[in-house]
């Protein structure tokens, strides 16, 4: 089995900005060893959010989960309990989520139009997690090939990913250019 998370808001009009199609499409795909536990449906709107799953993707009932909203530690035992955390955004900022899973050691698949995308394209071996393309079977590829990894080849790679992340966004050098952000913004304001 292969366990993949996604968190995020499930309005009917961020469903497909959002990209959630297109993972669900990759997973039903590549079969039932694939499943996904999505989580941040509005509370009570689980099952609406279930049919349109079933409705508008390839994904199959057993292959799909629901959740609602949940706070930081239930989503630390949601990344834990994944083998795999995806943002397949068509457009978005950066999502917070996507540097929690990287911080939580969680190995990662990010869309190349997420914000965190541009950010993860400076990291050693950032490139590694970020996948170019809408098209669901490219990401059903990729999704493949991690689940072939074993388990400990997934999180060793995460921890690197993590570890060179902080290197290349150390909370210092982030600072020290937001420090210089607002000195020139008081010299220009002068």
């Amino acid at each position: 089995m292969f366990r993949i998370v996604v968190f995020g808001r499930a309005a009917h009009e961020d469903l497909f900005l959002k990209g959630y199609d297109i993972i669900a499409n990759a997973i039903g795909i590549l079969g039932e060893k694939f499943k996904m536990t999505f989580v941040g449906s509005p509370s009570g709107e689980q099952r609406k959010l279930e049919k349109w799953f079933l409705k508008e993707t390839k994904i199959s009932r057993d292959q799909l989960t629901i959740h609602s909203y949940v706070d930081q530690e239930p989503m630390k035992r949601k990344f834990k309990q994944s083998n795999l955390f995806v943002l397949p955004s068509r457009e978005e900022a950066c999502e917070l989520v996507a540097l929690e899973a990287i911080s939580a050691g969680v190995p990662v698949l990010i869309s190349k139009k997420a914000g965190i995308a541009k950010a993860l394209q400076n990291v050693d071996r950032g490139n590694s997690v970020i996948v170019t393309s809408d098209n669901a079977k490219e990401w059903a590829e990729k999704l493949h090939q991690l689940s072939k990894q074993t388990p400990q080849q997934r999180h060793t790679n995460a921890l690197h990913l993590r570890q060179n992340y902080k290197k290349t966004y150390s909370w210092e050098t982030e600072r020290r250019k937001f420090s210089a952000l607002i000195e020139d913004l008081k010299i220009e304001g002068m």
